[in-house]
């Protein structure tokens, strides 16, 4: 039991994790009009995202 708890919290902070990266790429992708400097970040989560 102790050691699925960590393995449960550990796979639940990667779903936050690849939450937040989706919420800042549709946020980039709608904001690269405006701020050009959000599109070094889309392709970061991308390769960020790969990684999980």
């Amino acid at each position: 039991m102790n050691t699925i708890v960590p393995l449960l919290l550990l796979s639940v902070a990667q779903q936050l994790i690849k939450a937040v990266f989706l919420f800042l790429q549709l946020a980039a992708a709608q904001q690269s009009n405006k701020f050009p400097s959000f599109r070094p970040i889309v392709s970061s989560t991308a390769a960020s995202r790969v990684a999980f």
